[in-house]
């Protein structure tokens, strides 16, 4: 009833988040390349973390938002790797028309609905907004960017919301504030984490699994 229902579920955000994470890691042994080699390694980073995603998507046994999820980052680095730059309403416009030609009956499911929806409202609402509302301030300006995303998806998703719960949220947005920051840098992070560690120490393995499910629990009781 909080609005953060997404947070908990295998959605884009958390895609998004983990393939953050994975370039991330990735890209750490660039540090120790020259120039030239960096230039090399940097073009070909997608491909290791587009066969992380899909085996991820595999351990998760292919639900559907995790395979849109999926296809978003894979048109997005392919762009990458053949030097040309993706624009976020061309992979909205070829995932969405590959998955219905895949699956036609997408186009009646609820997750579908909501996924592409809030995905329009960031591309075509947010974006333009956050582009324009710049400030020196870079924590003002985080806060004001994740207030503009989350109502833009969330005006977006309304309608559907509306006609297949009949119900409302209207303090989503401070609920998402409070609850998004430590599912981005710890949850998420964390169980990440945890897919190296259990080769190191299971106890620190064990830890985290403990840290992550009484974070979940502190999310769960406040939504």
């Amino acid at each position: 009833t909080a609005g953060i229902y997404h947070l908990f579920v295998v959605s884009g955000y958390h895609f998004t988040v983990i393939a953050i994470l994975l370039v991330f890691c990735f890209r750490f042994p660039h540090f120790f390349l020259s120039s030239r080699s960096i230039n090399i390694y940097t073009q070909f980073i997608p491909i290791p973390v587009i066969l992380a995603l899909i085996l991820y998507l595999k351990a998760l046994n292919f639900p559907p938002s995790a395979v849109r999820s999926t296809l978003f980052c894979l048109l997005y680095f392919l762009g990458n790797i053949v030097f040309r730059r993706q624009k976020l309403p061309h992979i909205i416009i070829v995932s969405f028309v590959l998955l219905v030609l895949v699956h036609p009956l997408f186009l009646f499911s609820i997750s579908f609905q909501l996924t592409y929806a809030a995905t329009a409202g960031i591309c075509f609402i947010a974006l333009p907004l956050v582009q324009r509302f710049r400030f020196k301030n870079r924590m003002g300006q985080l806060i004001v960017h994740s207030c503009i995303v989350s109502t833009s998806a969330w005006l977006c998703i309304l309608p559907f919301v509306l006609y297949y719960f009949n119900s409302l949220t209207p303090y989503f947005l401070p609920m998402n504030l409070i609850a998004t920051p430590p599912v981005s840098f710890l949850i998420l992070p964390a169980s990440v984490a945890m897919l190296f560690t259990d080769f190191i120490s299971t106890s620190l393995t064990d830890t985290l699994g403990h840290g992550i499910y009484f974070l979940n629990l502190i999310l769960v009781s406040i939504s």
